[in-house]
């Protein structure tokens, strides 16, 4: 069997803008849903994560209905379905916080020095700070002939620029989550004073954005900067940091990098143009909101809104009891955007249970549902197909897939669990 994606190029422009935790290939999506429904269905996610699923759904000319617990994930998911976007005004929208933001960041992080070249003004790029020096290493470049090279500053100099005030909003004060709040107890403490600084003006001048789908779509690329921009980022010869994979704790370590704001926001842009041109071309004008496609926040438990018997199909990746932290990972977004951050701690089966009844009510009578599941044990999928079948939906057959996007041309080890509403 060919365990390679059907499009060989495995990493699409539309699922690169944002992280999200667990997020599936949608390779692997798209094959399930051309399987089991035909266009003009309707195909369900109530975990819909990133948005993997109603986005591959529209894509394959499917409606969608997508809703999840996190505010986040909501709008993750929502600003990476809208389609189509008016790129020209997305840019224009860039332009305007570029032209009222960029250069006030930019003073935060300048040198003294002039560039050796063109005698341009120097920026820094990145600040290195190893373990017990008095040293920063700057990569720094002109902003007049885009020229790199690297200086070594005091790191009592570089850091007497942090000394004026933050001038705008910010979630100070914030405490983190208990569990991950490792050797610091407040969100802000994540950041330099200087990055603080930047994100604030940064986020202040987004806002200022009139028109509400270019403003979301650049607060998602604001959000895609918050780990990159903290000082959980470490160089690679010392470990990962924040945007690894496997963090479980907010730990600071004394070798961070600071990494320009202004840098991180405009790639994340770049990324953002690339991603809505794709979803432009592929969704086009089939997305239309209430009628092929629903994102909504709210609980799997409680799908009111949705008739009995009306789903045709229902593909998910549930959340996995404790093993990822979906909450405390998004918990530092969700304040940066105003978003609720609110835990709602339940037992896993009381939860899936309720949702799987839930799905049963909505599903067609001989149609699927299908669970996405990395990493999980026997035991875990026994549990699983026994709420499951308890639920009234009958366990049809389990798939081995690769979820991940490594080691694609070995054996998969992954299962999708497939059932079918009698």
């Amino acid at each position: 069997m060919d365990y390679t994606p059907m499009n060989r190029d495995k990493f699409q422009p539309r699922y690169q803008i944002h992280e999200y935790p667990g997020r599936k290939p949608w390779y692997v999506v798209r094959r399930y849903i051309n399987s089991y429904s035909r266009r003009g269905e309707t195909i369900l996610d109530p975990f819909c994560g990133s948005g993997v699923v109603p986005c591959e759904a529209l894509i394959a000319r499917r409606k969608a209905v997508a809703l999840d617990i996190d505010p986040l994930a909501v709008f993750i998911s929502k600003m990476t379905c809208i389609s189509p976007v008016d790129l020209r005004k997305m840019e224009r929208a860039f332009r305007k916080v570029e032209r009222a933001a960029k250069e006030n960041i930019h003073k935060l992080y300048r040198a003294q020095e002039s560039c050796a070249v063109c005698g341009g003004q120097l920026a820094a790029s990145s600040a290195s700070r190893m373990p017990n020096a008095q040293k920063v290493n700057l990569r720094v470049y002109c902003q007049k002939c885009a020229k790199f090279s690297d200086m070594v500053r005091d790191l009592q100099d570089w850091e007497k620029a942090e000394d004026s005030p933050i001038p705008y909003w910010y979630p100070e004060n914030v405490e983190l989550p208990v569990g991950i709040r490792g050797n610091i107890r407040y969100l802000h403490k994540l950041y330099t004073d200087r990055n603080l600084k930047a994100l604030s003006i940064l986020w202040h001048t987004i806002n200022l954005i009139r028109d509400e789908t270019h403003r979301e779509m650049l607060k998602l690329c604001f959000s895609a900067t918050l780990s990159k921009a903290s000082k959980m980022n470490v160089p690679k010869i010392t470990g990962k940091g924040w945007t690894s994979a496997d963090y479980n704790v907010y730990n600071i370590p004394d070798n961070f990098i600071e990494f320009n704001v202004w840098d991180g926001f405009s790639n994340k842009f770049r990324l953002c143009l690339k991603a809505k041109a794709q979803t432009n071309q592929l969704i086009g004008d089939f997305y239309a909101s209430g009628s092929t496609i629903r994102i909504l926040r709210g609980s799997a438990e409680n799908l009111t809104f949705i008739p009995d018997n009306s789903i045709d199909y229902v593909l998910t990746d549930p959340p996995y009891a404790d093993l990822v932290r979906y909450y405390e990972r998004s918990f530092v977004r969700n304040a940066w955007l105003n978003f609720e951050n609110k835990s709602l701690p339940k037992e896993f089966p009381v939860m899936m249970q309720g949702a799987l009844q839930e799905i049963h009510r909505m599903l067609k009578t001989g149609r699927r549902l299908s669970v996405l599941l990395k990493g999980t044990s026997q035991q875990f999928r026994d549990e699983f197909v026994a709420l499951a079948e308890s639920a009234g939906l009958m366990h049809k057959n389990t798939d081995l897939e690769h979820l991940g996007y490594s080691n694609t041309q070995h054996e998969p080890t992954d299962h999708v669990l497939n059932f079918v509403k009698l």
